[in-house]
């Protein structure tokens, strides 16, 4: 399974991350490659504790964590994130492209190499290594989301 841990995946999570252009053509979903990139940030903002977030976690966090990280490997598309992580409602707003994707790159390093986490929104607390695996896949859920 990948994770941010390993350097292979990282790289290549980062060569992907600038692959995405504001004209990169969008698969599914509603959201623009530059809404796509301030997304990313805030979800790595929100493990490093760096953003709030209204947690929902359930009773049923420990496995609803353990699916989505370790038996689905392609994450469903249309599934609607936290208020605080959407473009169009409360996450960070757009500014300018080249300079927000460089921010995230820079995020996405500094996530890799992290070893103390907040509590996820909808899996609650989780180790070092479900923070890696979730890094990985929400990067590659929205990079297949533009082709990339």
């Amino acid at each position: 399974m990948k994770t941010l841990s390993e350097n292979v995946v990282l790289a290549d999570v980062e060569r992907r991350l600038s692959l995405l252009t504001p004209g990169s053509v969008r698969r599914w979903g509603r959201m623009t490659p530059h809404q796509a990139i301030c997304h990313l940030s805030d979800g790595y903002r929100v493990g490093l504790g760096e953003r709030p977030t209204s947690a929902k976690v359930s009773p049923m966090a420990g496995l609803v964590r353990f699916m989505a990280l370790h038996v689905i490997t392609r994450w469903p598309h249309g599934v609607a994130t936290m208020p605080e992580s959407d473009q169009e409602r409360g996450g960070t707003q757009p500014v300018d492209f080249d300079g927000d994707q460089s921010a995230l790159l820079q995020l996405v390093r500094r996530f890799s190499g992290e070893t103390k986490f907040s509590s996820h929104p909808i899996f609650g607390v989780m180790p070092v290594s479900d923070w890696m695996r979730w890094g990985y896949l929400h990067a590659d859920h929205h990079l297949r989301q533009f082709g990339c």
